[in-house]
C-alpha cells in the first residue's frame, strides 16, 4: 500500500490518541470496541493451540472426541460434522 503509515507513525498516532480519550464524547463506546477487538484478537492467536490441545487428547478424534457445547440442533451442521472441521482445522 502506498499510503499505509509506517509502525513508528502508527505508534505515535495511538499514543496521542489514548492520551486523550478521555476528551471524547463517546469514549466509553470506543474503549468497549477497542477492549473488544482486543478480547478478539486474543482469542484468534489462541485458538490454533486450543485446536490442537482438543484434537491431542485422542488417538482417533474422528471416532472418539465429543463435543458437549453443541447442543444445538441444525439441518445443516451435526455434532460429527463439527468434530471433522475441528479435525481439518487443526
Amino acid at each position: 500500500m502506498e499510503d499505509s503509515k509506517s509502525a513508528e507513525e502508527v505508534r505515535e498516532y495511538a499514543a496521542v490518541f489514548f492520551s486523550k480519550i478521555d476528551l471524547l464524547n463517546d469514549k466509553d463506546k470506543i474503549k468497549a470496541k477497542i477492549n473488544k477487538a482486543q478480547k478478539n484478537v486474543h482469542f484468534n492467536m489462541q485458538a490454533p493451540s486450543i485446536l490442537r490441545n482438543k484434537v491431542s487428547q485422542y488417538e482417533n478424534p474422528l471416532e472418539q472426541m465429543n463435543l458437549h457445547f453443541a447442543t444445538q440442533k441444525s439441518k445443516f451442521f451435526s455434532k460429527e460434522s463439527d468434530i471433522l472441521l475441528i479435525c481439518l482445522t487443526d
